[in-house]
């Protein structure tokens, strides 16, 4: 029998990276084909709860874990809120790496439940849908009170595509201050 613990005495919890697919909706030029396509198929609902469950029963056994959650785009599955709600019922960190390609209310919601991580990617994005999206997590954020996770943008470009940058500028003027 073994023991799970950090080397790092001021980190009691295990890291669990889940990588949910290689499903993405884009297909950007920089993203190597076995880390992503849009052609494998989700995993499903009950996929997802049962690895869960196991993961909790043989490896976690109560501890705290934080979850970063990757992909592909894992929010282009289907069943991956209801997952996501079941996993934050346990109280585990959360950390969520999304394309920010779904409606602002979706984002709405999950921010609840953790980090989001939003990747702006220059060859697939949409300005205004992005600066939405974006807006829309801000505003949760606001309304409540630090009771949400942090958000994080970074800014995704292939080398040779640095005219890109000039293209959009998100700043703080973009998102509604409270």
């Amino acid at each position: 029998m073994f023991k799970v613990q950090s080397i790092w005495p001021h980190q009691n919890s295990i890291k669990v990276e889940w990588n949910l697919g290689k499903r993405c909706n884009y297909d950007c030029s920089y993203c190597w084909p076995w880390i992503h396509n849009n052609t494998d198929p989700h995993k499903s609902l009950e996929d997802l709860l049962r690895a869960t469950n196991l993961l909790h029963e043989k490896f976690t056994k109560g501890q705290s874990v934080n979850f970063i959650i990757s992909g592909g785009e894992p929010t282009a599955n289907p069943a991956f809120l209801d997952w996501l709600r079941y996993l934050h019922s346990f109280d585990h960190n959360i950390s969520l790496h999304s394309n920010g390609s779904r409606k602002p209310e979706y984002y709405r919601e999950i921010i609840h439940y953790g980090n989001l991580n939003l990747s702006l990617h220059f060859e697939f994005y949409n300005r205004e849908k992005f600066v939405k999206v974006v807006e829309a997590v801000a505003d949760e954020k606001a309304k409540s009170a630090g009771k949400t996770g942090h958000l994080e943008v970074k800014f995704m470009m292939a080398p040779h595509n640095h005219k890109d940058r000039k293209s959009t500028r998100l700043n703080s003027s973009h998102v509604k201050r409270s």
